[in-house]
């Protein structure tokens, strides 16, 4: 809470109009804007993405790293990438 408040005092300070989907954005849109870009810029390599995750889960401050995890379900186009990864994989292609 604390940092939301701050967060809206410095909006409010210098008139920072910041727009997500036609709303005002919050801390909390801006925090998943960094989780989603930070994991859509990831290599998708099996050990890369694990240690992205982790400290992706640190950086935004979640306690267990399965709470991160929600960010790749929560976004068409990671999903699609997912996806489609794994359907290569069971036709025997690279994972």
């Amino acid at each position: 809470m604390v940092f939301t408040a701050g967060f809206q005092i410095v909006k409010d300070s210098y008139n920072i109009v910041i727009f997500f989907r036609d709303q005002n954005a919050t801390i909390n849109t801006l925090r998943h804007t960094f989780a989603v870009r930070a994991l859509k810029n990831c290599s998708y390599d099996r050990d890369n993405i694990t240690e992205h995750m982790l400290a992706l889960s640190t950086c935004i401050g979640h306690s267990k790293v399965s709470a991160t995890y929600w960010y790749l379900e929560s976004t068409p186009e990671l999903m699609q990438s997912i996806a489609e990864r794994f359907e290569s994989f069971v036709k025997g292609g690279q994972s």
